[in-house]
């Protein structure tokens, strides 16, 4: 965490953060780094269940005076700590108003619904029937947490493509902490 104060000052500034869970950092110095800059290494942890969880951490800094013994202003700021990775929380085939999953040959448009807001687009790979399948691409976004891909069914041709059922996976997308989803 690094702050640079508006003028120099002759006191360490201090720093507690009131984090979620049960285990808070007391008012503490920070260090020097240059100039007017201070910077206190924090380390985000792993949740626990209790003594660490994800949500909004609370910081004050405080205590810095001026060389003419002007005190700074507690300055409260906040931070969120998610250590969550992002789900997909639906998934859809659409094929004009058939949605049941089976589809025939044309265009074919797979939905799927984040847990959270992306900062990095979802991938999706197709392993179809046949030698013909659909390396990781990128989705489109179509507002919110929704992300699309229109897909084209291909008539059987006996081998390049056959029918039966295929496999979409979701990958490499993350959310704005830069937890990464699972492929699923």
């Amino acid at each position: 965490i690094s702050i640079t104060m508006s003028e120099a000052v002759t006191t360490i500034p201090k720093i507690a953060i009131d984090q979620p869970g049960a285990t808070d950092i007391l008012a503490t110095d920070m260090t020097l780094d240059s100039g007017n800059t201070y910077e206190y290494p924090y380390t985000v942890e792993s949740p626990t269940g209790g003594t660490y969880i994800d949500g909004t951490a609370n910081v004050t800094i405080s205590a810095a005076t001026t060389s003419i013994g002007n005190t700074m202003t507690d300055s409260a700021h906040t931070f969120v700590i998610d250590n969550q990775k992002p789900t997909v929380s639906s998934f859809s085939i659409v094929q004009g108003t058939n949605s049941t999953g089976s589809v025939k040959a044309g265009t074919t448009v797979i939905s799927i619904t984040s847990s959270e807001t992306l900062s990095v687009v979802p991938k999706i790979a197709i392993d179809q029937q046949g030698s013909e399948d659909i390396s990781a691409t990128d989705m489109t976004s179509a507002g919110g947490n929704v992300y699309t891909y229109t897909y084209t069914v291909q008539s059987a041709t006996g081998d390049t493509y056959i029918d039966g059922a295929a496999t979409a996976t979701i990958s490499l997308a993350a959310d704005l902490a830069g937890n990464v989803i699972e492929s699923v």
